[in-house]
């Protein structure tokens, strides 16, 4: 060291390279055994190195202040509040495989709160609307693949990614259950397809026993091997169909709320660790109490009534 020079840390351009490395490690982990897509890690990858540049230090370093700044950063530059906590979910999760990884010995993001109930409500699709389409495609242009898959969505929650993972003997076609692996959470969950629709899923397999007599995939591409799920976007999209996957598992979840009034249920079925995720969808449901209430608008104006004096009307007896 020269003389009368301090002791200084690694140079900006070394510590961009050290947090490159483990969004590296982290996006490698998050692909290969969480199974995200390819356009999931993109949006990933722009908030985290976002992330890095505006605060030009270690990962080690960034306390709660400074996620508070970055958050600020974010208000400043006009981005929605959806966006923000976005974003801020995406680093909350970063930061998780940080301290998990021993890269980190503590998460800042412990001590910023979680505004998960402040976000909109899903976005779901009518379910008659949902049944009214399949028909409308059902053996014309859509492949008996896609509408197996759409249906298993549909009636599972699942997310596209459980859903591709899925092998023959992940269903056991008698009692309709599904094991769901590959999950966000990484825990194995199970769920359950009605009746009418393990008929449809047991046609559709005996379909592919002819078309792919050597497939253990559930829902396989041309390759045999798991159909991708930008493949399957597109598919949806050429048959004139303005859904996307996870609108379906929303459409799916809602409906299932409804149907049971069980919170705990529906939260169990998604794979939601925490309920406050599962709440969002109270707020669908509170939309369509609001608008059943708006059908009985003009019911009171439309009679004639007689408006009489308070003096003349009796409170009642006692």
């Amino acid at each position: 060291m020269v003389e009368g020079s301090e002791a200084r840390g690694p140079s900006p351009e070394n510590r961009r390279l050290d947090n490159e490395e483990l969004w590296v490690k982290f996006q490698k982990e998050k692909t290969t055994l969480e199974n995200r897509s390819p356009n999931t890690m993109l949006k990933y990858r722009t908030v985290i190195r976002r992330f890095f540049f505006v605060m030009d230090k270690p990962v080690s370093e960034i306390g709660p202040a400074d996620l508070s700044d970055f958050i600020f950063f974010l208000q400043q530059e006009g981005q929605k509040e959806t966006t923000i906590d976005w974003s801020c979910n995406v680093l909350r999760s970063f930061y998780a495989w940080c301290l998990k990884r021993g890269h980190i010995s503590k998460d800042p993001w412990a001590e910023i709160h979680r505004r998960a109930s402040e976000l909109p409500p899903p976005k779901a699709l009518p379910w008659d609307e949902c049944m009214e389409r399949l028909e409308d495609v059902r053996g014309k242009v859509m492949s008996p693949r896609d509408r197996a898959l759409t249906i298993f969505l549909l009636f599972t929650g699942a997310r596209l990614s459980e859903a591709l993972s899925r092998r023959l003997e992940h269903v056991q076609w008698t009692s309709g259950r599904v094991t769901l692996t590959h999950t966000k959470g990484r825990q194995p969950r199970i769920v359950y397809v009605p009746d009418d629709v393990t008929r449809e899923l047991s046609k559709y397999v005996r379909w592919l026993s002819i078309m792919y007599p050597d497939n253990e995939s559930l829902f396989p591409g041309a390759s045999g091997k798991p159909l991708g799920q930008e493949a399957f976007r597109k598919a949806l999209r050429g048959y004139g169909l303005k859904w996307t996957p996870h609108r379906l598992r929303h459409t799916a979840l809602t409906e299932l709320l409804k149907r049971t009034r069980d919170l705990r249920l529906v939260q169990e079925i998604a794979g939601h660790r925490d309920i406050a995720t599962t709440s969002r969808y109270l707020k669908v449901w509170d939309e369509d109490k609001r608008d059943a209430a708006r059908t009985l608008a003009g019911s009171l104006l439309s009679r004639k009534t007689t408006v009489t004096s308070p003096k003349d009307t009796p409170l009642g007896s006692g």
